[in-house]
Parts: structure tokens; C-alpha cells; sequence
């Protein structure tokens, strides 16, 4: 079932954590805006213009900065995974231990 949402209020980005019953908001920086996003069942992935942020029902928020010139080409969440492919890497997020793993991605000529 259905774990965790994302709520959108004003300029606040809160996660609506169903399993612990309560709600943990993502602090955005002054210059810092939201590019895309996506919900699982127990994990959230939010991309904005600096960083990679993931929100895991047992593991509250877990950012990581973007790489300079990054391009973000696909973002993915489902059950408690969240799977983020830039043009440099490759991002899983565990949404139960709130752990990141990263592949750099070989770069064709």
C-alpha cells in the first residue's frame, strides 16, 4: 500500500509519511526550484536545479548535490526504489536504509 506522498503548499514541499503518521518537510535554498519529481509506495525522489533529494518512509530526506552541467535524463520511484540516470550517472536511492549508490557512466565518443 500506498506509503508516502508528496504535498505541494505555497513554496513548501512536504512528505505526507503515512506508515509513521506524520509530515516532514524539504527545505529549499532562496535560488533553488523544483525540476521534476516522483512517488513510490515508500520512497519520493525529488529533482530540483542543485540537487538530487530522495525521501524514504523509514529514512526522511536524502540529498545529493548535482554534478556542474549534469543532465538529468530519466527519474523513477517505485516501491521503496527511486532510480535517477543523468547524462554522468546513474542514482539508486533505498528508501527503506535512506542509502544512495552511484555508477558514473562511461562516456561514448
Amino acid at each position: 500500500p500506498k506509503q508516502v506522498h508528496l504535498v505541494l503548499d505555497g513554496n513548501r514541499v512536504l512528505a505526507s509519511n503515512v506508515r509513521l503518521n506524520r509530515f516532514d518537510e524539504l527545505k529549499l535554498g532562496a535560488q533553488e526550484r523544483i525540476r521534476e519529481q516522483q512517488v513510490g509506495q515508500g520512497v519520493a525522489i525529488v529533482v530540483t536545479n542543485q540537487r538530487i533529494i530522495a525521501y524514504g518512509v523509514l529514512s526522511g530526506w536524502v540529498a545529493m548535490d548535482r554534478v556542474a552541467n549534469e543532465t538529468v535524463q530519466s527519474v523513477a520511484a517505485e516501491d521503496y526504489a527511486g532510480l535517477i540516470v543523468t547524462d554522468q550517472r546513474m542514482l539508486n536511492f533505498n528508501g527503506e536504509t535512506g542509502v544512495w549508490a552511484e555508477q558514473k557512466r562511461r562516456v561514448s565518443r
